[in-house]
């Protein structure tokens, strides 16, 4: 009798990014190009001195971002409204706490 032939691991499966991950990446995009558009039209900085500029202030926020929203889907989403609002008050304090200090750095 032959045996069949191993399958290869399905690499589609593999290579798939979390819709939330997705998300998280199209919003820092947005608001990299919102960040690099206001310092070329408003400030008046070079494209490329615009994108640093953006860069210094949206990476922190991006890097931010991702173990925020795991934390606020796998277990701040169990408590009850007032406790999720309570509990998002105090990550968006931390979470401008931090982005701050990102970007003084």
């Amino acid at each position: 009798m032959a045996t069949p032939a191993k399958s290869e691991p399905d690499l589609e499966n593999k290579a798939r990014l979390s819709p939330s991950l997705v998300l998280i990446l199209c919003g820092w995009g947005l608001m990299f190009i919102a960040y690099t558009s206001v310092f070329s039209v408003i400030g008046g900085d070079p494209v490329l001195n615009s994108m640093k500029r953006a860069a210094i202030n949206t990476v922190p926020a991006a890097l931010l971002s991702w173990p925020i929203f795991q934390l606020v889907d796998r277990k701040i989403i169990a408590f009850n409204p007032i406790g999720q609002a309570a509990l998002h008050f105090v990550l968006a304090l931390a979470y401008a706490f931090l982005w701050y200090v990102g970007i003084q750095v």
